[in-house]
């Protein structure tokens, strides 16, 4: 991960969108934190440059739900001895980078005609989740 911060780079440095190479050369997509990296871009540099760089990236489906699923978490529950994970999408992060009600409607529509896998079905199932709880 310290890799990709250092290619967005520290506070006082120039982090607009032009001047990151994880997000011009394709890198950023596959790190393991998304939304931490992409959190951090925005403190240091401000919103222009992430939100941008998640519309380019969601301009297409297959880039729309590989995004989602990236910026899918868990959260594990404990009863007595037994303990399960429940998968979460934050609509107020999500809102920090894009339009959360159009991704839920992109994802309600995606999941009617998509060919999709296990984790791309959960992630599009949990924006259209946590969405219609708030």
């Amino acid at each position: 991960m310290d890799r990709v911060l250092g290619t967005i780079g520290p506070p006082g440095k120039d982090c607009s969108w032009q001047n990151t190479g994880a997000a011009k050369n394709g890198t950023l997509l596959q790190t393991l934190e998304l939304a931490y990296v992409l959190s951090r871009w925005r403190d240091w540099g401000g919103e222009r440059g992430p939100r941008e760089w998640v519309r380019r990236i969601t301009k297409s489906d297959e880039g729309f739900v590989s995004f989602m699923t990236k910026m899918l978490s868990e959260v594990t529950h404990e009863s007595g001895d037994r303990v399960w994970r429940t998968p979460r999408l934050d609509p107020d992060l999500l809102a920090r980078f894009l339009d959360v009600r159009t991704a839920y409607k992109r994802a309600q529509t995606l999941l009617q005609g998509a060919n999709l896998d296990v984790d791309q079905r959960t992630a599009l199932q949990t924006i259209i989740s946590a969405f219609e709880k708030t």
